[in-house]
């Protein structure tokens, strides 16, 4: 995964600026993690797979605010993961889809299981408009 709201996900957590990660996440994966577990034939059936990747959104979930952007991040992280394990292309679109707009530069078009083309927001002018 090569999209810029996934780096956030690559590493673990890093411990010296997130102090109390492991007190409130008992069970931390990284992208990283599943990437290495993958190459090294860890996974036995792709439900496990799957189990790591809805860990990653539950982990977010845990340590961050319900509705913050990183918590819809991660959901569309593993989503988007679990989409690639079971066989289906990234970029096809499968049911009615809704826009999810962050603080970020960019909007998520997502339905209830997958990923959708990621595009740029229109940037503001000062006064507001497009």
């Amino acid at each position: 995964m090569t999209k810029p709201e996934a780096e956030v996900f690559v590493h673990p957590v890093d411990l010296t600026h997130f102090r109390d990660y492991c007190t409130v996440v008992p069970y931390p994966i990284c992208l990283q993690n599943i990437e290495r577990r993958l190459h090294n034939d860890f996974y036995r059936r792709k439900e496990a797979v799957t189990w790591d990747l809805d860990l990653l959104a539950r982990n977010a979930g845990l340590y961050n605010e319900a509705d913050s952007d990183i918590v819809k991040f991660a959901q569309i992280i593993a989503n988007l993961g679990k989409r690639l394990v079971d066989g289906e292309p990234p970029g096809e679109r499968s049911g009615p889809k809704r826009k999810i707009e962050v603080a970020t530069s960019h909007s998520f078009y997502v339905d209830d299981n997958s990923l959708f083309e990621v595009e740029p927001k229109p940037k503001r002018t000062r006064n507001g408009t497009h």
